[in-house]
């Protein structure tokens, strides 16, 4: 990928690509940096272009689909074998669709391994994360993937293991995704902050209390 870099330089087009080192990769993972491209300003074609050299350079293909289970590498130590089957895995660029505060974003990045025998892929959240320009999106969470026009855009049906629940918008839009373990365990943290919170006020009240009674034997 430095190569790429090289042969890009700052422009791709008549476009400014503005490009900074985010962490090694390649087909066994060690060779290479991937590039931050702001395309925002690119045409569809040239788009195209660049996503083709991406994969020559670094070597590895992209994601076709179907995929309807997500898995996220934060949460499973090996990335070699699929948590659902077992199979082996595979390395691949895909165009990740990715919920933050304020809209639906995708991002092109080799972010995915994807399994060879079902239609599952652990997700590398942090890649996803490090690529997000805009200061002002928070990255929530991987929705599914994209593919244009060749095909359906999948949203997952479960993530890590588990059914996915859509956070959506006042315009039944997806914000965010969830599963029910992880929204029972926000309910307990929330509880735990409210008992916590509840026992400081009392505490305080009692502290007020015996201050009064000491001023007032004064």
């Amino acid at each position: 990928m430095r190569k790429l870099g090289r042969r890009l330089g700052r422009h791709f087009g008549d476009h400014e690509a503005e490009f900074e080192p985010i962490r090694p990769f390649g087909p066994d993972s060690d060779d290479g940096v991937t590039l931050n491209f702001n395309m925002d300003s690119f045409p569809e074609e040239e788009k195209e272009q660049f996503y083709e050299l991406a994969l020559e350079r670094s070597e590895l293909s992209r994601a076709t689909g179907p995929v309807e289970h997500g898995y996220s590498k934060r949460r499973f130590r090996s990335v070699e074998d699929c948590p659902r089957c077992g199979a082996g895995t595979q390395r691949q660029y895909g165009h990740f669709v990715y919920a933050t505060q304020l809209a639906m974003r995708a991002i092109f990045v080799p972010a995915g391994h994807f399994c060879t025998a079902c239609p599952s892929v652990i997700v590398d959240e942090d890649m996803i994360e490090q690529g997000i320009q805009d200061p002002r999106c928070t990255y929530v969470g991987v929705l599914g993937l994209d593919y244009g026009e060749e095909r359906q855009r999948d949203y997952f049906r479960t993530g890590n293991g588990e059914e996915a629940i859509y956070l959506l918008d006042e315009n039944e839009n997806p914000i965010g995704i969830a599963t029910q373990s992880e929204l029972q365990e926000q309910q307990r943290s929330q509880r735990k902050q409210i008992r916590l919170q509840q026992a400081n006020r009392k505490a305080q009240r009692k502290r007020a209390k015996q201050s009064r009674r000491r001023n007032r034997r004064k």
